[in-house]
């Protein structure tokens, strides 16, 4: 698990944690109820001197009706087993939760069926981790809100360029990534597009920030969630995000054991 924020980074550097692996790249931070729910994805291994590996990602905790939620991307979780599984109680905890299973959509119909939707996972723990989070966003007290074009937007999450795995210690360089929304993507209707310009960055790739949950600044709420993207050479970064209405859909038939769930999302404003 990480060390802590004040603690000496273990890559010998002599720097603090905070000031070293431990270092926040991008613009200036959401709130703290954002940037304290996400979490680095990594995985146990059997393996006694490589204890954990990751495919890069990122997951965010939340609390809905009292219960907290991991939500993130299916994709980052491919390839490992959910009993292997690491969401830590905190940002940079030390403890890991009990995973009691992932859901992700199955069975998309009509304009639906082939689109990202497929790609929400959320995670449910134990029924006794219930006080074991800190910092989860609370989506009870908390406000979320649909994007709309030009809304100014955040994702946070952490770049896996700028992480790594050093056993017995795990790296995790939390990233924020700043830019504008574009509208429905035009090749899937379940996603919006999200575009700005990055001059001088001191990372060339956002692999990492999938399943990162996108804050919009104009309307002060939560509004969704990284589900791909890329930066160009030359500085051009796109991204495409889950719209946070489609999340909770999902979200409160987990919640409420629901097998099956049916809404009309209004299209106007899209």
């Amino acid at each position: 698990m990480p060390p802590r924020r004040n603690e000496r980074c273990p890559c010998g550097s002599g720097k603090r944690f905070k000031h070293c692996h431990g270092r926040e790249f991008g613009p200036p931070p959401v709130p703290s109820e954002v940037a304290d729910s996400v979490r680095f994805v990594c995985f146990e291994t059997d393996l006694e001197d490589y204890r954990y590996a990751t495919n890069g990602g990122t997951a965010f905790i939340v609390r809905r009706k009292g219960t907290p939620y991991g939500i993130t991307c299916r994709h980052v979780l491919h390839g490992f087993s959910i009993d292997h599984l690491v969401i830590s109680d905190a940002r940079t905890g030390r403890k890991a939760a009990g995973i009691k299973g992932t859901y992700h959509p199955t069975n998309l119909r009509d304009e639906n069926e082939g689109s990202d939707l497929e790609d929400i996972c959320v995670i449910a723990f134990n029924e006794f981790e219930e006080q074991f989070f800190d910092g989860a966003y609370d989506l009870d007290r908390q406000p979320a809100a649909s994007s709309e074009p030009a809304n100014q937007l955040i994702a946070t999450g952490f770049l896996k360029q700028k992480s790594s795995i050093d056993p017995p210690n795990i790296f995790a360089g939390l990233g924020f990534l700043e830019f504008r929304d574009a509208g429905v993507a035009q090749f899937d209707h379940a996603l919006r597009r999200g575009f700005a310009t990055y001059a001088n960055s001191d990372f060339d790739s956002i692999a990492g920030m999938s399943g990162s949950p996108v804050y919009n600044l104009n309307r002060g709420a939560l509004c969704g969630m990284i589900a791909r993207g890329g930066l160009q050479p030359d500085g051009r970064l796109t991204v495409y995000f889950i719209d946070i209405f489609d999340i909770l859909q999902f979200l409160d038939a987990v919640a409420a054991g629901s097998n099956n769930v049916s809404y009309t999302k209004d299209r106007s404003r899209l």
